[in-house]
């Protein structure tokens, strides 16, 4: 009797397969029991993956609302995962919210596990969530020769700080009934985000034209951006009467 080894290398990507391998032996010399020359031998090919999915409840807020992020693992390989580990540098404690629904600690093939976080941000962050499993038996035990899998996601979070500064001139210090009042208005976004439906209001004088600033023509008061308003006011009598101011002048 001989004992012929063959050894093989296992490619492809799979996520799961049955590696069957098949052989038959042949001799110069005539076999009359031709059916027992041929057998085969089939193994199972473990190939370990896990996947991590992070999202985060809005990709913009402003400084100092909470923003709550969710981490999605998953097990796409053929075999469980055992001591699974999920961290986040950034936002903690995740908090496990359900998935192993039998129970047994072990991330399963095609099973999800699924996380929460909730942290205030006062900049901007770039988040990034990490897991780590180590292939085992359906009883837990390591599988030996293989290494843990691992994998992350990573969310970006913009803080913005919107402002703006309004400032207002006015073509005269001092002025008396029937003088016109020509004021002018710089609006200026100080903040790091556009504006966008921006309006400027006046309640004695009306209507406010914008007289230029706006460069790109876009309609939204861009970062740094300075609008330009005029507004012409003629000064009435019953203004001064109720201010109880002579006639003859009134204090802008």
């Amino acid at each position: 009797m001989r004992t012929l080894v063959v050894a093989a290398d296992v490619t492809g990507a799979a996520p799961s397969a049955t590696l069957r391998n098949a052989v038959t032996a042949i001799s110069s010399t005539p076999d009359p029991s031709l059916g027992n020359n041929s057998a085969s031998a089939s193994t199972l090919v473990a190939r370990p993956a896990i996947a991590v999915d992070k999202s985060a409840s809005a990709q913009m807020i402003h400084a100092g609302e909470r923003v709550t992020f969710t981490v999605v693992v998953t097990n796409p390989g053929s075999v469980p995962l055992a001591q699974v580990t999920v961290t986040d540098a950034q936002c903690s404690p995740l908090l496990f919210q359900g998935g192993d629904a039998n129970g047994n600690s072990l991330l399963e093939s095609g099973e999800t596990w699924r996380y929460l976080c909730a942290v205030a941000l006062a900049d901007n962050m770039t988040n990034t969530a990490s897991a780590s499993g180590r292939p085992s038996e359906a009883d837990g035990t390591p599988l030996p020769g293989l290494s843990p899998v691992t994998d992350q996601d990573t969310v970006v979070v913009t803080v913005i700080h919107p402002s703006m500064r309004l400032t207002k001139r006015a073509s005269l210090d001092m002025a008396r009934t029937g003088d016109t009042i020509d004021y002018t208005y710089l609006l200026t976004n100080t903040g790091d985000v556009l504006m966008t439906n921006v309006a400027v209001d006046d309640n004695r004088c009306a209507p406010l034209i914008l007289a230029g600033g706006d460069s790109n023509g876009n309609t939204a008061l861009d970062v740094g951006e300075t609008w330009r308003y005029t507004c012409a006011h003629t000064v009435h009598h019953v203004e001064l009467a109720l201010r109880n101011t002579p006639d003859w002048m009134v204090s802008l």
